[in-house]
């Protein structure tokens, strides 16, 4: 089992209307991009504002 096992990364653009997620699926990285049509990403300024999600 890898060390990513329990672990997401989002990676947002300059415009926060866009996010890539790359997740480890067991077999190796798997990477999601989303592009909103509406509205944007509210996304931490600094590193003070960053959360740990949950299930």
């Amino acid at each position: 089992m890898s060390s990513y096992g329990d672990s997401i990364f989002l990676f947002a653009g300059w415009k926060k209307d866009r996010y890539k997620c790359l997740y480890f699926d067991g077999d190796g990285f798997a990477m999601l991009y989303k592009r909103l049509d509406n509205g944007k990403l509210q996304w931490p300024k600094d590193e003070q504002e960053v959360r740990n999600l949950s299930q």
